[in-house]
C-alpha cells in the first residue's frame, strides 16, 4: 500500500499523511505491529531514478479512520480520502536505517543500521541538531559474516529487548538491555 509522506518541521511530530494511488513510487516490504503500544511500522522503500531508499513509516494505529459501511470504502470521493497521522523520523535517522526491528517501551525505535549496529532512537524526540544525536544511540553490532541480509528479514525483537535472528539454519538469541537502557 503506497503512502504519501508528510513534511515535518522540528515541532511537527504528527504530519498528516494520505493513502495515495498505486502510481506513487513507494514499495512496502513489511508491516510490523509494536507489542506494547499502538504503533505500526511500515518498512517501505522509495524508488528514485537510480536507486531505492529505505523510508520507514511509523504511525499510531488509533489514527486510522474507521468506516461504517462497505459503501464508505467503495465510494471514491475526495472528501472521503483517508488520512493517517505519521510520526516524523528525521532524515538523519532514516538514512542510516538498514532494517527497522520494532518499538520498545518508552517509545524506542530499534533498528539495524547500515553498518550492522543495533541502534535506538526515541520517537517524538527532537529532530534537529545535538538533541537528535542525544536521542540516537548505538548499542552493539552484528558481524556481517554472521548473519545474512535474507535471514535478517526474519529477525524478531521481543518486548524485553531480546533479539532473535536465524543463522545458518539455527536460531541465535541475543539478550540485551535495550528495553531498560533509557
Amino acid at each position: 500500500m503506497p503512502f504519501e509522506r508528510g513534511i515535518a518541521t522540528p515541532d511537527d511530530h504528527y504530519p498528516q499523511t494520505n493513502v495515495t494511488s498505486p502510481k506513487d513510487s513507494t514499495i512496502v516490504q513489511a508491516v510490523h505491529k509494536s507489542q506494547q503500544h499502538n504503533y505500526v511500522i511500515v518498512d517501505a522503500f522509495e524508488s528514485t531514478a537510480s536507486k531505492y531508499l529505505r523510508a520507514p513509516i511509523i504511525f499510531d494505529e488509533t489514527s486510522i479512520p474507521l468506516t461504517d459501511t462497505i459503501d464508505d470504502i467503495s465510494t471514491p470521493t475526495s472528501a472521503k480520502k483517508p488520512s493517517i497521522r505519521t510520526i516524523c523520523i528525521p532524515k538523519e535517522v532514516t538514512q542510516i536505517i538498514e532494517l527497522p526491528l520494532g518499538i520498545l517501551q518508552k517509545d524506542l525505535l530499534v533498528f539495524l543500521d547500515k553498518d550492522y549496529w543495533i541502534r535506538t532512537w526515541r520517537l517524538n524526540s527532537s529532530t534537529t541538531g545535538i538533541n537528535l544525536m542525544r536521542n540516537l544511540r548505538r548499542h552493539f553490532f552484528l558481524p556481517r559474516d554472521w548473519i545474512s541480509s535474507e535471514s535478517l528479514l526474519f529477525a524478531h525483537l521481543a518486548t524485553d529487548g531480546t533479539l532473535f535472528c536465524p543463522q545458518n539454519g539455527k536460531m541465535v538469541v541475543i539478550s540485551t538491555a535495550l528495553a531498560s537502557g533509557w
